[in-house]
């Protein structure tokens, strides 16, 4: 399955701009910042992920996943 990091973590940029509190979009791009090896990026996103929604699971599961390596 082909799939093209740089435009969903663009797409969630400009998500991002027109709403900067969405915790999904946080989330999601931090996932796929991960996926480009951009660990302190992925990392940052996901701790706003977390501050935004302290009961989505999904984003301390990747941070934690991330902070292991």
């Amino acid at each position: 399955m082909f799939r093209n990091w740089n435009t969903a973590i663009q797409d969630f940029t400009d998500l991002l701009r027109v709403d900067p509190l969405n915790s999904m979009a946080r989330m999601y791009r931090g996932r796929a910042l991960s996926e480009q090896n951009q660990w302190n990026a992925a990392v940052e996103d996901l701790s706003a992920a977390i501050h935004l929604d302290p009961k989505s699971w999904q984003a301390f599961f990747y941070r934690a996943c991330i902070l292991r390596k």
